[in-house]
């Protein structure tokens, strides 16, 4: 590889625009952070995925905010799947073959309509109450490696010391409070297209087991 010096493409008037932008950094994000508004709803938790990164607005918190609060955002998220590839890389490399593809730690989130399989198939219509949960291609090999029969079965489980504290939801007609206190819900696959080191779950799986989007 080679090393090229870059041509000086900046002005001096330029340049001080650009350190008097980078020194109102501090005080945008103190701004961005009081003025982020809060849900009026009274429910504790909302299946949206981005529930926990708030979508900033351009035209209501400028340039300068709106790109700070983007980097933020995708830097929190970016550490946190860093962390769950590591925990991933390290237990792959010292299992077996087979034990390698049959354990992953997710970060979950919750299915939606885009999911929803075609007419015909079983799930179609309720993928949000089905038992169905979409997961990434490793357990597909496990399965094909293992020769496993149906049903095909996984196991969801919080991790302790792990997953954040759980959230407690009101009751409704696909949550039990017999159910509120699940460490751990078995279902079965709709398909093996989720990202690597992510489980898409339907809601009652969130409410039963307290999670959160990003878990």
């Amino acid at each position: 590889p080679t090393a090229t010096m870059m041509p000086n493409l900046f002005s001096p008037s330029l340049a001080a625009v650009l350190l008097l932008a980078i020194a109102s950094i501090p005080s945008a994000l103190s701004s961005t952070a009081a003025s982020t508004p809060t849900s009026s709803s009274s429910s504790p938790f909302y299946y949206d995925p981005t529930s926990q990164y708030p979508t900033p607005s351009l035209f209501r918190s400028g340039v300068l905010p709106f790109l700070t609060q983007k980097w933020n955002h995708a830097q929190s998220i970016a550490l946190l799947e860093q962390a769950v590839e590591d925990h991933n890389a390290e237990y792959v490399a010292t299992s077996s073959p087979l034990d390698a593809i049959c354990y992953r730690r997710c970060i979950v989130l919750p299915l939606d309509e885009r999911f929803d399989p075609p007419m015909g198939v079983f799930s179609h219509g309720h993928v949000d109450t089905g038992d169905k949960m979409s997961l990434s291609r490793n357990f597909w090999d496990a399965i094909a490696k293992s020769k496993a029969e149906v049903p095909w079965l996984f196991e969801v489980s919080r991790v302790s010391g792990v997953t954040s504290p759980r959230v407690i939801l009101p009751t409704n007609e696909h949550h039990h409070p017999s159910s509120a206190n699940l460490s751990r819900a078995v279902g079965g696959a709709l398909d093996f297209r989720s990202p690597n080191n992510y489980a898409f779950l339907p809601r009652w799986m969130f409410s039963a087991l307290g999670l959160c989007p990003r878990d």
